[in-house]
C-alpha cells in the first residue's frame, strides 16, 4: 500500500460516502412520484372545471328544451334524472384518477417516509438493530490472513520473478479518529502501527542478458514487520478498521517484511544486506451484521501497483490486493486472478 492509500486509511471520507445507494434510489423515486402526482392533480383540477362547465351547459340546454316542449313537473323530474345519468359516466374517470393519485401518495409515504432534512450518510436516529452499538467501542482486535505465490518469466526471457507469501497477522486497534454531525457519531477509525503474527516471505528476482545471469536478488523474511512511524521515509506496516453509522466498514493492511537478502551483480559482486520487502497490501469492505463482531472470507481481485495508481480517481474499486507490475506485464491485466482473504474483528470495551 503506497503513501496515498495510507492517507486514505488515516483520513477516511466524510458522511456522504456512506450514503447507501438503495436509499438514494428510493429518494429519487419518491421525488419523481411526488412530481408526477402534483402534475396529475393539476390536470384533474382543470378537467373537473371543464366538466363542470359542460354540465352547466347541458343542464341549461335541457331546461330550455323542457320549457319549449311545455313539459310538466313530472317531465322535469324525468329530465333531471336523465341529466344525472349522463353526468355520472363523465365523473367516473375523474374518480378513478383521484383514487390513483391517492394510492401513489400512500406508496411514496410508505416507501420513503417523511423527509428528515439530515445530511446524506448521517443517521437520523439510532443505528439499525443489525449493527446496534457498532460505533460505541473504544478498541477492536483484528486479524487478517492470506497466502499468495507466483513464478513468472517475461516473454523475452530477461526477467524472472518468483515469490511465496503466507500472512496471518493481527493487533489490538486503538481509536484514532471519531467524527460527528449534530452530536451523533457517523464515522470511527481504529488503527495499529505494527500488526504481528505469522509472516513467511520469500522472493527471488533475476535478470538475464546475452551473457547470462546479470543480476539476482533473493529475500527471506525473519517473521517480523517494520513498524509504521509518522516521520519515517518508508511507510512501514499498519492495520486499520473504519466503521460508519450506516453499518458499512472498511479495513486496510499494509506490510513491510523484515529479513535478509542475498544479492549478486555481475558488476559489483555479492552482498548480504539486512533488507525489507513489501508484502501485498490489501483493502476490504463489508456490511456489519453484528455490533461487536465482523468477519468473513472472500476472493479479492489482484491489482498491480500501476493499475491502482491509474484508478485513484475512482471512489470505489471494490476489494483488492496488490500484485507486482512484472506479473501484470507477463500475464496481462485481466488475467491476474484473485486471492482468498479471511478477516476477523472483535470489539473490546
Amino acid at each position: 500500500m503506497d503513501n496515498q492509500e495510507q492517507s486514505s486509511a488515516a483520513n477516511p471520507g466524510g458522511p456522504e460516502q456512506g450514503w447507501p445507494r438503495a436509499r438514494r434510489v428510493a429518494k429519487a423515486t419518491g421525488a419523481f412520484l411526488l412530481l408526477l402526482a402534483s402534475r396529475l392533480w393539476a390536470g384533474l383540477v382543470r378537467g373537473w372545471q371543464e366538466l363542470g362547465r359542460r354540465d352547466a351547459a347541458d343542464i341549461a340546454a335541457a331546461r330550455e328544451k323542457a320549457r319549449a316542449a311545455g313539459e310538466g313537473a313530472d317531465g322535469g323530474q324525468g329530465q333531471r334524472r336523465r341529466s344525472i345519468a349522463a353526468w355520472l359516466p363523465k365523473r367516473r374517470s375523474a374518480a378513478v384518477a383521484l383514487l390513483l393519485l391517492a394510492l401513489l401518495l400512500l406508496w411514496r409515504c410508505g416507501r420513503d417516509g417523511a423527509p428528515t432534512g439530515n445530511r446524506p450518510g448521517v443517521a437520523s436516529g439510532p443505528p439499525a438493530p443489525a449493527c446496534n452499538g457498532l460505533l460505541g467501542h473504544e478498541a477492536w482486535t483484528g486479524r487478517i490472513a492470506f497466502s499468495h505465490q507466483r513464478d513468472v518469466t517475461s516473454a523475452d526471457g530477461e526477467d524472472h520473478l518468483s515469490y511465496a507469501f503466507t500472512v496471518d497477522v493481527g493487533a489490538q486497534l486503538a481509536e484514532r479518529t471519531r467524527r460527528q454531525h449534530r452530536g451523533a457519531d457517523y464515522l470511527v477509525q481504529y488503527f495499529h502501527p505494527e500488526p504481528r503474527g505469522r509472516v513467511d516471505a520469500r522472493q527471488v528476482f533475476e535478470q538475464f542478458d546475452h551473457l547470462g545471469l546479470a543480476y539476482r536478488s533473493s529475500f527471506v523474511g525473519n517473521g517480523r514487520l517494520q513498524r509504521h512511524e509518522e516521520d519515517m521515509s518508508e511507510d512501514g506496516s499498519m492495520l486499520s478498521l473504519t466503521l460508519k453509522a450506516d453499518c458499512s466498514y472498511t479495513f486496510h493492511l499494509q506490510g513491510q517484511a523484515m529479513g535478509k537478502s542475498e544479492v549478486y551483480s555481475r558488476r559489483s559482486g555479492d552482498a548480504r544486506p539486512d533488507d525489507m520487502l513489501w508484502l501485498p497490501g490489501l483493502h476490504g469492505s463489508g456490511i456489519a451484521g453484528d455490533g461487536s463482531r465482523l468477519s468473513g472470507t472472500r476472493d479479492f481481485k489482484l491489482m498491480s501497483w500501476s493499475h491502482l495508481d491509474e484508478t485513484r480517481h475512482l471512489s470505489d474499486r471494490g476489494d483488492w490486493i496488490l500484485e507486482r507490475d512484472l506479473v501484470e506485464d507477463v500475464l496481462g491485466r485481466d488475467n491476474l486472478g484473485t486471492v482468498s482473504v479471511t478477516w476477523e474483528f472483535e470489539a473490546v470495551d
